[in-house]
């Protein structure tokens, strides 16, 4: 018994293991991407039925509880999932009307929800409470990803449908003022921190690129990465949808490395049900890709079945801890291991 535990505490690490999720729009499913590997496997499924997905649009992880959040803005609200096995905790529903797309957590483990139906974003307590709503200044401008920056401010990127443009706006939680950091980009989804304040955006629907921000709100660099044909390859039969790749998923991983996840040009839904190589729609095409750059932009890895993944739309970094009862197991073959190594020692003349 004692030789059995000592075995399996040796193998399994009680450290942390994070992995890149990543929402897929389409497929109604999380993928789960090693960051060692780079091997995918899928996290969740949430789809009910193959023609029926919820629009999984946003990804957000709180430490503190274990647990993932997904919003599904056709599904009308977010899934709360252990962040272990992907198992669903739940499904917080909102009006139609809302149509979440991003999510972020606090440090309190507060849920903020973009309404990308509307202008503003829902604020609640770990259990769903609701506390407050924040509303942006102007109407046009649908919120669409959010991120905490330094100073515990919330950005809130948008896609302005009227004028085909987008902003970030900062929420700013000391005197709940809201402002604009930065105007005149292109629409986008998702945002990020890194740790010396810079912003990062991905462009969505008529963008191929991302921009970097300085913590000010100035540009730094706008395209900073643009997923082009070397990066993403065109899909192999023709496609009607607008040809952008549409890089809206951005995280930042422990090494301060940009993880971009794309949707890429085409609806996989979209083609000829009875003769698929028909010069119809997108001919069922997935064109999504995952990469990592550098804090330069340099790139550094393409994960592999980039240009036929399913259209990702966010991505988070995920470390899940185990649960105390995992962590008791794991202490008690540590200890079965040093129990067996000082009764060797006693059994071979050496030690006490």
């Amino acid at each position: 018994m004692l030789v059995a535990l000592a075995a399996w505490s040796f193998a399994v690490s009680p450290s942390a293991n994070a992995d890149i999720l990543a929402t897929g729009f389409f497929s109604g499913t999380i993928e789960r991407f090693d960051q060692e590997t780079g091997a995918q496997s899928t996290f969740a499924d949430l789809k009910t039925s193959p023609a029926d997905f919820p629009g999984l649009s946003g990804i957000a992880f709180d430490a503190s509880l274990n647990r993932v959040y997904a919003s599904a803005r056709i599904g009308g609200g977010v899934y709360s999932l252990d962040a272990i096995t992907g198992s669903v905790l739940g499904f917080q529903s909102f009006d139609p009307a809302n149509q979440p797309a991003g999510v972020a957590v606090d440090a309190a483990s507060n849920i903020y929800v973009a309404n990308s139906g509307l202008n503003t974003v829902g604020v609640f307590d770990s259990a769903w409470n609701a506390l407050s709503t924040i509303t942006l200044p102007t109407a046009n401008d649908l919120p669409s990803g959010l991120a905490f920056d330094d100073q515990n401010r919330l950005l809130i990127t948008t896609f302005n449908q009227s004028a085909a443009t987008g902003s970030i706006f900062r929420f700013n939680p000391a005197d709940d003022s809201v402002v604009v950091f930065a105007d005149n980009l292109f629409p986008m989804n998702q945002a990020a921190v890194d740790a010396i304040g810079n912003v990062y955006a991905g462009g969505v629907a008529l963008s191929s690129d991302v921009v970097k921000l300085a913590g000010d709100g100035s540009t730094v660099s706008n395209p900073f990465i643009t997923i082009d044909e070397a990066l993403l390859p065109v899909p192999p039969r023709p496609f009607t949808s607008p040809d952008f790749t549409s890089p809206g998923g951005i995280t930042i991983d422990a090494d301060g490395n940009l993880i971009v996840a794309a949707l890429g040009r085409t609806n996989p839904f979209s083609g000829d049900p009875v003769d698929p190589t028909n010069d119809v729609g997108d001919n069922f095409q997935s064109n999504g890709g995952l990469w990592k750059f550098s804090p330069d932009g340099v790139l550094l890895e393409t994960f592999p079945g980039t240009g036929s993944l399913t259209p990702l739309s966010s991505v988070a970094i995920v470390t899940a801890i185990p649960e105390p009862g995992s962590l008791a197991v794991l202490s008690l073959g540590a200890l079965a291991c040093r129990s067996l190594r000082r009764r060797r020692k006693r059994e071979s003349g050496f030690g006490n």
